[in-house]
């Protein structure tokens, strides 16, 4: 009898943990829908750590932004944080940089980004595709149960439910970095050279800095008949700060005569902007035909992109 009795003391007493465990977490979600759908939704950026050991050129792990967060979301909102950098190397503000997305569990969240360049700004998205069936069903299929003020408001609020303004951050640092010197590269002119051959590939390389793509023509190999739109295809989206040539080496005539294969370095802005200022090592073949010199565009678009 009295095991009887204990069996049933211990099925009552595990019966009333379970109904508390669950009324807990039944009055945990009802707050949290409460919350958002009678005060004003708001998410924040509580503190943010941002390590830099980064020297340009080298893994975008180097950098790693930590970022906390609160808001009156439920638990289980799945929030999108857009990263902006400055660009040191190319001195660029607001450029896209990179995002990832947090979870919402009590009301807070944390996230860690490795950014490519010195985070600049932070902002916060909520969009109905990323979210669950549980977290819609307090949302409203179009959001129309969440609180908002009018500045939270997206273009789309059926589809971003929530938009905050971009939030500045390590400012002090980013003001310190553009008061320093700006980098001058390297861009050596025709006039800096004495061979004809190098002479040429400069006069090219220089058309192509300042966007001319028939005078680039004019410096190419003519029976390759290149144009100027073939040359705008090829280079209009990159943009050249810097040009050195390395080596320039006289090839064997067993196929064409009288040319050269030079080895040359330019640093260049992608259309990417927000990679920064890259080092490219090109190999362009100049040669001369019935006295006409000029580099074959095919031999200096390898390993470009």
């Amino acid at each position: 009898m009295k095991r009887t009795i204990n069996i049933f003391l211990s099925i009552v007493i595990g019966f009333s943990l379970f109904s508390c465990g669950n009324n807990e977490n039944t009055n945990k979600t009802k707050n949290e829908t409460i919350a958002i759908h009678d005060t004003i939704a708001f998410i924040s950026l509580e503190s943010y750590e941002y390590v830099d050991n980064k020297e340009y050129g080298k893994s975008s792990n180097d950098r790693k932004l930590i970022i906390n967060g609160t808001t009156n979301f439920p638990s289980g909102t799945n929030i999108k944080i857009d990263i902006s950098g400055y660009v040191p190397s190319t001195r660029e503000d607001y450029s896209s940089d990179t995002y990832g997305n947090a979870i919402v569990e009590d009301r807070k969240f944390k996230i860690s980004l490795n950014p490519w360049n010195i985070p600049q700004t932070v902002q916060f998205r909520i969009f109905k595709d990323d979210q669950d069936a549980e977290v819609i069903k307090i949302f409203g299929d179009n959001g129309e149960r969440i609180k908002l003020s009018e500045e939270n408001r997206g273009e789309y609020p059926s589809i971003c439910f929530f938009q905050s303004k971009e939030q500045q951050i390590n400012e002090e640092l980013i003001s310190s970095l553009k008061n320093e010197k700006e980098i001058n590269y390297t861009f050596k002119t025709a006039n800096d050279f004495s061979t004809p051959y190098e002479k040429c590939l400069a006069n090219y390389v220089g058309a192509w800095k300042e966007k001319k793509w028939s005078k680039m023509a004019l410096y190419t190999q003519k029976s390759q008949n290149t144009t100027a739109d073939e040359l705008k295809n090829y280079f209009d989206n990159t943009k050249i700060v810097g040009f050195k040539i390395i080596s320039a080496i006289k090839q064997p005539d067993d196929y064409v005569k009288n040319w050269y294969s030079i080895k040359f370095e330019v640093k260049i802005i992608p259309m990417i902007s927000h990679k920064g200022v890259q080092t490219k090592i090109l190999q362009g073949n100049v040669i001369n035909e019935n006295g006409n010199w000029g580099v074959n565009m095919t031999s200096t678009i390898g390993g470009l992109y």
